[in-house]
C-alpha cells in the first residue's frame, strides 16, 4: 500500500494523503444545524487518509457530462488499511435520519466515490482492482420505533427497499455481490461491495466508534 500512496501523493500533490490512527469526517452541508449528523470519528486504526476535496473536485466532469446521479454524488470520507496481508477501501458516508431515501442514496454515494477513486487510481502502475477490497460505512442516527416497524410493515408487502434498510439496520451489514451490482448500476463496472451500519444514539451530532466494533 505505501507504494501506492507515494504514487499517488506524486501525480496528486495538492491532494496529499496522512497516515493516522484516528479517523475523523465532517458532513459539510450539516456543520452548525441542530438535530444533524455532523462528525464520525473511528478510533483504533492504522489508516491512509484520502481528502475527500479530491473527489469532489472531479464530480464537476460528471456534472458537466449529465452522467448518472451514482457519479454526481460525494463521499464524507475515504480511508484505506491494509492488515492480514488484505487491502481495504472504505468509503463512509453520514446521514442523519434513517430513512429509505437516505440509506437507498448513501449505498450509491459509496458505489460513486468508489468508481471515481478506482479512476484516479488507475493511473497509477501499482494499483491492481484485484488487489482491493471495497467497502462502506453508513451512519446515521438509530431509527425509531415507529420506523423499523413501518420497514417491517412495508417488507411484509414486497417493498424490496423497506426489506434492505430494514435488514440493513438489524444486522449491521450487507453484502452487495458483484454480479447484482453490475445489473443494478449498468453499464458501471461495480464489484462486490460490502456496507456495514453505524447506528448513532441519542440524536448526538458528535459520535466516535472504535472502528472494531463496526466491523465485528
Amino acid at each position: 500500500m505505501k507504494q501506492l500512496i507515494d504514487e499517488f501523493n506524486k501525480i496528486y500533490p495538492a491532494y496529499q494523503s496522512s497516515n493516522v490512527t484516528d479517523c475523523s469526517f465532517d458532513e459539510d452541508d450539516n456543520i452548525g444545524k441542530s438535530d444533524t449528523l455532523q462528525h464520525l470519528t473511528i478510533n483504533g486504526i492504522n489508516a491512509c487518509l484520502i481528502p475527500k476535496y479530491i473527489i469532489k473536485d472531479i464530480t464537476s466532469l460528471y456534472k458537466n457530462a449529465k452522467s448518472d446521479e451514482t457519479l454526481r454524488k460525494d463521499p464524507d470520507g475515504i480511508f484505506l488499511i491494509e492488515e492480514g496481508g488484505m487491502k481495504y477501501i472504505y468509503i463512509v458516508e453520514m446521514k442523519s435520519s434513517y430513512t429509505k431515501s437516505n440509506i437507498v442514496k448513501a449505498k450509491s454515494q459509496v458505489v460513486g466515490a468508489y468508481l471515481k477513486l478506482h479512476s484516479l487510481f488507475s493511473l497509477l502502475q501499482s494499483y491492481h482492482p484485484s488487489e482491493w477490497i471495497v467497502r462502506g460505512i453508513i451512519a446515521s442516527f438509530s431509527p425509531t420505533v415507529e420506523k423499523v416497524q413501518d420497514f417491517i410493515r412495508r417488507k411484509t408487502t414486497g417493498d424490496i427497499v423497506s426489506s434492505f434498510c430494514y435488514n440493513f439496520q438489524r444486522d449491521k451489514k450487507y453484502i452487495m455481490p458483484e454480479e447484482d451490482c453490475k445489473k443494478y448500476f449498468f453499464p458501471l463496472n461495480v464489484p462486490e461491495i460490502t456496507l456495514y451500519y453505524v447506528a448513532v444514539p441519542g440524536m448526538a451530532n458528535n459520535h466516535t466508534i472504535d472502528f472494531r466494533n463496526i466491523i465485528i
